[in-house]
């Protein structure tokens, strides 16, 4: 990616986690029961604060990813895949700045497939080739693999 085009994808970045950090700043998810005596005034307010709280997984979800990517940025590795190490659609990039995955290896995240290959390639990490090999050959019609890189 270009130096300019990395400049103007920090930026993004950079404004997304400042609107972030305010949200979750402004955030009180404390629940006071001590003025609110009526039950039903009080699940309300409850129920208001979970809604709150899924709210601010959320954002502090997203900016984990954003803080990532800005990572990835300063050791330019920004842009890569971390599944296939293709590069990742620019479309995609613009859209979603803080992409982890190209958009195969999303999908098959996505469909709990990446999770699944991640966790068998580091149960065969250590083994010796003919252990690797013959898993291989026996679990290749369940090993799905990103589609990115072939044919």
């Amino acid at each position: 990616m270009s130096k300019l085009n990395l400049k103007t994808i920090k930026e993004k970045l950079l404004a997304e986690r400042e609107l972030l950090v305010g949200k979750l700043k402004g955030n009180d998810l404390s629940v006071d029961d001590s003025e609110t005596p009526d039950p039903v005034d009080l699940a309300v307010r409850n129920y208001s604060k979970n809604v709150m709280l899924a709210v601010s997984e959320n954002e502090s979800r997203q900016l984990t990813l954003i803080d990532e990517a800005l990572l990835r940025i300063d050791d330019d590795e920004y842009g890569e895949c971390q599944n296939c190490e293709e590069q990742i659609n620019p479309k995609r990039l613009a859209a979603i700045p803080w992409a982890r995955y190209c958009l195969n290896c999303q999908e098959l995240l996505e469909q709990g497939l990446l999770r699944r290959l991640i966790i068998k390639t580091i149960w065969l990490k250590g083994r010796g080739v003919e252990d690797v090999l013959a898993f291989s050959f026996a679990r290749a019609a369940e090993v799905k693999f990103c589609r990115c890189s072939g044919p």
